[in-house]
């Protein structure tokens, strides 16, 4: 357990998501937000831009920041790389998780469209927009694999 607390802070002091793009996310869901209570557009509409985005907050980096020392304070602490890489895959994900969650707690509520953001579909573009863009950037420098 300490060891999660120990990664979720180091995440939160040295995030892999730059604040721009965190806020980029958030103003994208609250733009979506208020053009679905407008009725200018549905939630597919909506959380197209917002998964684009998602793929270049994903698109983080892991490899270079690994070998130029960055994380040596949570290997020496005697985290695992397996348990490095899921916690950065994690905290590479989060802000586009909350932003999507988010969409799609208004989504029932705005829009007079079928809700979209939690269908198999929806679910299974998210997922593989957390996962592929992640995992092509750990050898890459960050948003390669998403302008790839």
């Amino acid at each position: 357990m300490a060891t999660l607390l120990f990664l979720a802070a180091f995440f939160r002091a040295a995030p892999p998501v730059t604040r721009p793009m965190v806020l980029c996310l958030w103003t994208t869901a609250g733009l979506g937000a208020v053009a679905m209570a407008a009725g200018l557009a549905g939630g597919a509409t909506v959380l197209t831009p917002l998964l684009v985005l998602h793929i270049f907050a994903a698109s983080s980096g892991f490899g270079l920041a690994m070998k130029r020392g960055h994380y040596d304070l949570v290997l020496a602490r005697g985290v695992s790389v397996v348990g490095l890489m899921t916690a950065h895959w994690l905290a590479s994900i989060i802000p586009g998780l909350t932003a999507w969650l988010a969409v799609a707690a208004l989504e029932p509520v705005l829009s007079r469209a079928e809700p979209a953001a939690l269908t198999s579909g929806s679910a299974f573009a998210f997922l593989l927009a957390s996962n592929f863009p992640w995992a092509l950037t750990t050898p890459l420098p960050r948003f390669a694999a998403a302008i790839g």
